[in-house]
């Protein structure tokens, strides 16, 4: 059984007037389960499952959970990304549950979490975008297998999120139109996101795709073709090749594509279409399909350049 089905059978009882803590999580994460994508349900649930472990007021009826409560529970778990987290799953339950009258209450809404726990600093780190470290990683994506070399090039020329990466199939390849069609539904936003490819992209996928056992996903796990890889692995294989989690992670590509096209005063709504933030409302007003897409291949143009002519040359 799985937990969409285990909350469901928990949640035969559409006629709960009140609601828990528990039962309110249980009906907001079933409602949230076709709007966004599948590895933000995941960690909703590793969310929830540590409400169900260390929360003490996990089973108390939504109206009577008071910020005494909170902050209590907040100060013992004493870890500020896990507290910055739960608050924005608990924070959007409570305003589904105010949407459907449950209650016209929430505890959650201005939370001080700054006050209560010390922000860790963040570290910025400047290599990540300096031509040393560009070359570094271009050199390590050259040395993989071909498998690895294309799904890290694509990270990196196309800026895609991993779960979209490992999710993609043959047949949303273009190679006529030179375009990956990718469906809404394993994208983070549920829109449907055409990026554009080069020649060079082209030649690799074409030479991978010829000497590959592909059915179906482009990049099959090693131990079941029918499935695809595990979207940690490209995290594991950084680490492994002594890129720390402070200067790279796989989801730093995008922001290394924002950074440097920025930077070089590119479009800067095409830099967004390109990395699929459709969701702002300026982004969204000013989206068409066919502009869009020139638009996005202006961007991929001045990114390859940048990372295999610019950087060769200086």
């Amino acid at each position: 059984m799985d937990e969409t089905q285990a909350l469901n059978i928990s949640l035969n009882k559409s006629d709960i007037k009140v609601h828990t803590l528990q039962t309110l999580l249980e009906e907001y994460l079933l409602h949230k389960t076709n709007l966004v994508a599948p590895a933000t349900i995941k960690r909703d649930r590793v969310l929830y499952r540590l409400l169900i472990k260390r929360c003490n007021f996990i089973n108390k009826t939504i109206d009577k959970i008071y910020l005494v409560d909170i902050i209590e529970f907040y100060k013992e778990l004493n870890n500020y990304e896990y507290i910055h987290r739960l608050n924005i799953l608990l924070n959007l339950s409570y305003k589904y549950a105010i949407v459907h009258n449950y209650t016209s209450i929430n505890p959650f809404n201005s939370i001080p979490i700054s006050m209560l726990i010390k922000k860790p600093q963040v570290k910025h780190r400047a290599s990540t975008a300096s031509k040393e470290f560009i070359q570094r990683l271009l050199k390590f994506i050259n040395s993989r297998s071909i498998k690895l070399k294309v799904a890290y090039t694509l990270l990196l020329l196309l800026g895609l999120r991993v779960n979209t990466l490992v999710n993609l199939k043959i047949d949303m390849i273009d190679f006529d139109k030179k375009v990956i069609t990718i469906p809404a539904q394993i994208m983070k936003m549920k829109i449907e996101h055409i990026i554009p490819i080069n020649d060079y992209i082209i030649k690799l996928l074409k030479e991978y795709i010829s000497t590959a056992n592909l059915q179906e996903y482009l990049f099959p796990s090693n131990k079941d073709i029918d499935t695809h890889m595990n979207s940690e692995s490209f995290r594991v294989i950084l680490r492994k090749n002594k890129f720390s989690k402070d200067e790279i992670t796989p989801h730093g590509f995008r922001a290394m594509i924002s950074t440097i096209c920025n930077d070089n005063e590119i479009d800067p709504i095409a830099i967004e279409w390109y990395l699929a933030h459709y969701n702002s409302s300026s982004v969204s007003r000013a989206y068409n399909h066919s502009q869009g897409l020139s638009r996005k291949r202006k961007v991929l143009d001045f990114w390859f350049d940048y990372l295999f002519k610019d950087l060769t040359k200086s």
